[in-house]
């Protein structure tokens, strides 16, 4: 659902207002049916892939990351990879969980579906994306910052505000 929202609500904005920059992959192992035949109708251009043999390689193609998935728990590896590599990150609040509350510059946070596609616009802007350094996978606002990390994190605070609360009684 989230991708078809996605699909309806920002990404036919972004295709008619630029048509010529204007280029999505997506990776999904769910995508199948109805779905994506109705994705390939609308959009022909888009390329959908099911598997990649590097996640990283695919990553490095792009300039921007887009996340529309609206629900959902835990720390989102694939978010904090494209970080970490420098790709843009285009995303509900869900998708930065875990990540505290100061978060890279190339993070974008967005409200709602208009919100995504006024940063998505903005990034996609000659401008812009000109003067936007290449990811090039080495080290960012997060390098040092891993799924261990931040997994030995939150079990370091579960334990203390588990024996606070055990405290407390």
């Amino acid at each position: 659902r989230d991708l078809d929202d996605f699909m309806d609500k920002c990404f036919k904005n972004l295709a008619d207002d630029h048509p010529t920059k204007t280029r999505l992959t997506i990776l999904s192992k769910k995508l199948h049916g109805a779905q994506r035949e109705r994705i390939k109708k609308a959009y022909p251009e888009i390329e959908i892939l099911t598997y990649v043999e590097s996640y990283r390689d695919f990553l490095l193609r792009g300039f921007i990351f887009v996340s529309p998935q609206s629900c959902g728990s835990g720390l989102q590896t694939r978010i904090l990879e494209a970080l970490s590599l420098g790709l843009n990150v285009v995303a509900f609040p869900m998708a930065f969980n875990g990540l505290g509350c100061h978060l890279p510059s190339n993070a974008y946070v967005c409200r709602d579906y208009d919100h995504m596609s006024d940063h998505l616009k903005r990034l996609m802007s000659a401008s812009y994306a000109d003067n936007m350094p290449v990811p090039l996978g080495s080290s960012s606002m997060l390098s040092g910052l891993n799924a261990a990390t931040v997994n030995s994190r939150y079990l370091s605070l579960y334990r203390r505000r588990s024996s606070v609360c055990r405290d407390d009684a």
